[in-house]
């Protein structure tokens, strides 16, 4: 690479004992650029200590204008003869083209006689001054070449908000030529004239992933990133970040460069190593390269970007999870009105003031015990609990008059509980006849533009055939930005299409039995296609029929497994042996997707998959 640190590793031997003082010169080094008069030598086995210069123990002088490397040997060494040194320094490879140049070693002493201290250090023996002439290596291999640039293969930059003074989401797509390791900065320059006046912007990578803060120069328009993961050659990567559209767009053009960390040795591509302690990285300069595509155009108007509707059952009468999930291109300031029209066939009576939950599981109204069943279990058995007094009549009907909104942002407003249950209200209203459904954005919140908004709600499905609708959603903003408005746009997905009868699509029972006479062990297993939910006393009651074989006499039989509380909310059934049944009252069972016509698509709502709904009952 141009410009690359390079580990140029020398071996040697000689015929000769290489005494104190002696000179071993390399030349033919091609090297562009200022080394500086020493240079750091090194070793594994310690032997770039018998060198040293001006510049001290362990290292070199370069001569520049000869392009010579004179190693000298340090008082108290002595190389000894036909034993292989090994001694490596680390250079920088020429900055443009090279083919490199085949090095030559000579070495020589001037001589000194027995301890004359002016001429070298005391040593016990004359040393008489001779020549080791000029030798190429063996293979004759030229080093310090240089072949390619480091760069991007692939450059390019898209934005997705063109309208003026609003967030505007920039991406840029890189593949690097070459292996950028962690601490590489990346820059990206021309992003001039916006009205993002922060020093330090979020980074993003393209799956939502934290790439890290990024500095930027509101002036310069310069962004520059410090990269924390190894990006490999080859391999696309995407950074995303916003910035503040202008009114106007900018001249300019969009460039990326950086200050590449490259492995310089140990890596599948390059050599190994001099040594364990030896430096295995450097820095490389990915000179500016133009980005393809451009961004800050502006030219749009306010619009949604995305809108769409899904449900999670078509069971006539069942309580269907309706989701919603929009982005706008523009902020949405609190006090908004998010109106929802069109859902009719819905049999869900009129609600002035909305009931705000942050779990999904708490959409479902459900009484925490059932009043009826709690009196009868108390005088059968000890099966009090605390949450059981929750259940008064009047709990009931609060619960069976709420409309529940599920916001995980509490953009509406933030929840509120009494006694386990969802209380109080928003703002907010339902409207049967028109279908509506009507949202204002809480005091204090906001939503950025390019942001996902998600919610979700109840609303019962009619009790015959009916075809699905086609809803609509429109925004009123507040604030400064008050009097924009969306007007209704359809949104993508059809709901409260009634078309199936409700039904278990699981109902499975399996039987233990010990011995004749003894006892039976009943293992049950239910789902139903749609939720089964207990506002109020008794709540659904599931009967199991067919048991006539049995001698047990009437009774209340206590429950057992993980979900007792859900199949009967007492954890009590009750056992009829006249008709051979066994009652199950107020259950809670939340069905799958089984009803729906694409049961995998539709399950997979985006904001509220009905599987997550179930794990959270369970």
């Amino acid at each position: 690479l141009f410009g690359a640190k390079n580990w140029v590793t020398v071996y040697f031997s000689a015929n000769v004992e290489m005494p104190s003082q002696t000179k071993i010169i390399v030349s033919g080094l091609h090297v562009q650029g200022s080394l500086g008069r020493f240079i750091s030598l090194f070793s594994d086995d310690g032997i770039h200590d018998c060198f040293d210069s001006e510049g001290g123990q362990g290292f070199a002088t370069w001569q520049p204008d000869t392009s010579l490397l004179i190693l000298t040997v340090a008082a108290g060494c002595q190389l000894p003869t036909d034993s292989v040194m090994k001694i490596s320094l680390l250079l920088q490879n020429p900055s443009s083209t090279s083919k490199g140049k085949v090095c030559s070693l000579s070495a020589s002493h001037e001589g000194c006689e027995k301890c004359n201290t002016v001429s070298c250090a005391c040593i016990p023996d004359d040393i008489h001054p001779f020549k080791v002439p000029k030798k190429g290596p063996g293979n004759q291999m030229p080093i310090l070449g240089a072949a390619s640039s480091p760069s991007f293969i692939l450059q390019t930059i898209s934005e997705n908000n063109l309208l003026g003074g609003e967030r505007n989401t920039i991406s840029v797509a890189l593949i690097p030529g070459v292996d950028l390791l962690p601490g590489s900065n990346v820059t990206i320059s021309g992003l001039i004239e916006t009205l993002t006046l922060d020093s330090e912007v979020q980074v993003m990578y393209g799956d939502d992933s934290q790439a890290g803060k990024a500095r930027f120069n509101p002036k310069s328009g310069v962004l520059s990133l410090q990269m924390e993961e190894l990006h490999y050659r080859g391999k696309e990567f995407v950074l995303k970040f916003d910035l503040i559209n202008n009114f106007t767009a900018p001249l300019t053009t969009f460039e990326v460069s950086a200050n590449a960390i490259v492995a310089i040795c140990g890596s599948i591509s390059t050599g190994a190593c001099p040594g364990p302690e030896a430096v295995s990285v450097g820095d490389v300069e990915i000179a500016r390269k133009r980005l393809q595509g451009s961004v800050l155009t502006l030219g749009a108007n306010r619009k949604f970007l995305a809108a769409a509707i899904r449900e999670s059952s078509i069971v006539f009468g069942a309580s269907n999870v309706i989701a919603i999930d929009f982005v706008l291109n523009f902020d949405l300031q609190e006090g908004a009105a998010i109106t929802v029209s069109g859902l009719v066939n819905s049999e869900s009576q009129d609600v002035d003031g909305l009931t705000a939950v942050n779990e999904s599981a708490h959409l479902f109204p459900n009484c925490s015990c059932d009043a009826i069943a709690v009196e009868v279990c108390a005088r059968a058995m000890d099966c009090s609990s605390p949450s059981c007094e929750t259940c008064s009549l009047e709990t009931e009907r609060e619960l069976g008059a709420q409309f529940r909104i599920w916001q995980p942002d509490n953009l509406f407003g933030n929840p509120t509980y009494s006694k386990l249950h969802p209380s109080g209200t928003v703002v907010g209203s339902w409207n049967r006849n028109s279908g509506s459904l009507l949202l204002e954005l809480a005091s204090g919140k906001s939503v950025q533009a390019n942001s996902k908004i998600v919610f979700a709600f109840i609303l019962k499905n009619a009790m015959k055939t009916q075809f699905p609708v086609q809803a609509k959603i429109s925004v009123s903003n507040a604030g400064p930005n008050s009097g924009e408005v969306l007007p209704a746009t359809n949104l993508d997905g059809l709901v409260l299409g009634a078309a199936l009868p409700p039904k278990f699509d699981v109902a499975v029972i399996n039987e233990t039995t010990y011995v004749d006479g003894g006892f039976t062990e009943f293992e049950i297993t239910l789902e139903s296609n749609c939720p089964l939910l207990s506002p109020r006393s008794p709540g659904t009651r599931i009967k199991i029929f067919g048991l006539n074989v049995f001698e047990d006499d009437s009774q209340y039989l206590s429950l057992s497994g993980d979900d007792r509380y859900d199949i009967a909310k007492s954890g009590i059934g009750y056992w009829d042996s006249d008709y051979g049944r066994l009652i199950l009252s107020g259950s809670t069972l939340v069905g799958g997707c089984g009803s729906l016509p694409s049961a995998g698509s539709a399950c997979s709502l985006d904001a509220l998959p009905a599987s997550a709904i179930k794990q959270q009952l369970k």
